[in-house]
């Protein structure tokens, strides 16, 4: 399916789920980080899927800027790290002012857990993937956009913080939670190593690009023992 490229505008303070103090959200009401209106006269053709891209400004405090990926693991705000498989997403759309929210919800089977005894961990994301129709006003009326066929308003629209794509199901995920139970980040598995989704550049600039499941978990059973 082809994708098209277009830009939002935000009014944008912090994200949710990537660069989000302790207090990260997992409630899409919380989510700061928002499109505005399209400002792209790119107007894809029938069926294709929208993706757009949400400009966010994340809160740089610790632990985000300890010097290492590892080092943010083991920082008192990280409570729980979970390794596990996707097994489903419910994606959230809420109206704010004149535009839409678009937060993903995905629940994962755990198989390793800095807390014992976790066995299902729920983890929200900035972003995800939506029907035209349920965001219409964020684009119709605007760069030249609709008025939109029914066909139009049944293509896909796919938001997406920072470049990073909403977790698929099936996917393998390491999690670091808040003590609530907020997202404070996620990576993705590629073939035996975890990488930021879709692929991205790290929270920090600074951090390893991918962190291998044996290191991953060697941190986990080494936090697991120095927390008693």
């Amino acid at each position: 399916m082809r994708s098209t490229d277009i830009s939002l505008g935000v009014a944008a303070v912090a994200m949710a789920a990537i660069l989000t103090a302790c207090s990260a959200a997992s409630d899409p009401d919380e989510a700061e980080a928002r499109p505005s209106a399209a400002n792209s006269s790119a107007v894809p053709e029938p069926g294709a899927t929208r993706t757009v891209e949400i400009d966010s400004q994340g809160a740089q405090i610790a632990p985000f800027g300890l010097p290492t990926l590892e080092a943010f693991l083991a920082d008192p705000a990280v409570a729980n790290i979970v390794i596990g498989t996707v097994t489903s997403n419910t994606v959230k759309v809420s109206k704010v002012d004149d535009s839409h929210d678009v937060f993903t919800l995905s629940d994962v089977e755990v198989e390793d857990s800095l807390k014992p005894g976790v066995k299902t961990v729920t983890f929200g994301s900035t972003g995800g993937t939506v029907k035209l129709r349920e965001v219409r006003s964020d684009f119709e009326g605007k760069a030249g956009q609709g008025p939109f066929s029914e066909d139009e308003l049944d293509s896909w629209v796919d938001y997406q913080a920072h470049s990073q794509g909403a977790p698929e199901v099936g996917d393998r995920v390491l999690v670091a939670l808040t003590e609530d139970g907020g997202t404070l980040l996620h990576l993705v598995d590629s073939g035996g190593s975890f990488i930021w989704p879709s692929n991205a550049e790290p929270a920090n600039p600074k951090w390893v690009k991918s962190l291998s499941l044996e290191d991953a978990r060697t941190v986990i059973g080494r936090l697991s023992r120095e927390r008693g």
